[in-house]
């Protein structure tokens, strides 16, 4: 009998404090799992557009980080457009806050008037980019998301996009 209590002690101590074993429905009460970015983007919501015309990596990389599903999982909004024309248009409701683009689209997109005047943030999006590439997009760019990398490296990206619009809004 003392040798049952003892096993069954040792086991109840081993799951009390042994390693951290997690079910694949358990990540979402890890640290920076769901929870937390749906925390997050309550706080800072993102309203995205996703700028893909032909020839764009971004289809590539969003499908790779699937972008569409977390963004909205999360809680965010999220809307794709194919030309010019049309992100002007949605740029020009005011429902958007976040522009996402290939990197090969960003500087263009800059100096676009429309894009200036809306005060969206413009983050770029490299689709399987060389050391060299990724740390000369970090040195241009403020935000960027690298396809491929974690799920909450890029949504972090995102709220960081939104928070650093309102606090310039804010006039801090």
């Amino acid at each position: 009998m003392t040798r049952r209590f003892m096993g069954l002690a040792s086991v109840a101590l081993i799951l009390a404090f042994g390693p951290e074993l997690d079910a694949c429905g358990d990540k979402s009460l890890a640290a920076g799992g769901i929870r937390m970015q749906r925390a997050k983007a309550a706080r800072y919501p993102a309203s995205i557009v996703a700028y893909v015309p032909a020839g764009s990596r971004l289809p590539a990389a969003a499908r790779q980080l699937k972008l569409q599903d977390r963004l909205r999982q999360v809680g965010h909004k999220y809307h794709e457009v194919a030309s010019l024309a049309e992100l002007k248009t949605s740029i020009a409701s005011g429902n958007f806050n976040v522009l996402l683009a290939d990197t090969a689209d960003a500087a263009a997109l800059q100096r676009e008037p429309a894009v200036l005047s809306a005060g969206v943030v413009l983050v770029p999006v490299s689709h399987n980019p060389a050391k060299a590439e990724a740390r000369e997009l970090s040195k241009q760019w403020r935000f960027t998301i690298k396809a491929p990398s974690r799920e909450v490296e890029y949504l972090n990206t995102i709220v960081e996009a939104v928070a650093s619009r309102r606090s310039a809004s804010r006039g801090g």
